[in-house]
């Protein structure tokens, strides 16, 4: 049982140094700058929806991973093919203009509901979604 609860400030330490990954850090000023122009709560919200995601993303993954015998290599592997293929829509204008009306038509009926980016829902759903982007970067 000691071991365990001395797991616990070793994990929150690790998360808070992850911060430091080169891919981390330079998006860290932008995305508070934003949070921070929604409110005082803004921050809060979205590193409460980062935290969230990140944690159950993490642990889904993992026990995904461990129980259908999956070589975390291969997970690697089809990451980093989907993150060139999302680096392919950067160099074709018309292929990211028509990624982004499908995306559009797809979450349109969700833009109402939250009450955009600049309030705390919206904030809590930026943070998830970064939470899931961040993962394969910061995650062991």
């Amino acid at each position: 049982m000691t071991l365990e609860l001395a797991s616990l400030p070793l994990a929150a330490l690790a998360g808070a140094l992850s911060i430091l990954s080169p891919c981390v850090w330079p998006l860290v000023p932008v995305v508070m700058a934003s949070a921070a122009a929604s409110g005082r709560s803004g921050p809060w919200f979205l590193a409460l929806g980062l935290a969230g995601s990140f944690a159950v993303a993490g642990t889904i993954l993992t026990l995904l991973l461990l129980n259908l015998g999956l070589n975390p290599d291969a997970y690697r592997v089809v990451a980093a093919v989907l993150l060139l293929l999302v680096g392919a829509t950067l160099l074709s204008k018309s292929l990211g203009d028509w990624l982004g009306v499908q995306h559009s038509r797809l979450t349109g009926g969700m833009a109402g509901s939250g009450g955009g980016a600049n309030s705390a829902a919206g904030q809590l759903g930026v943070g998830a979604l970064l939470g899931l982007v961040w993962l394969p970067c910061v995650g062991p």
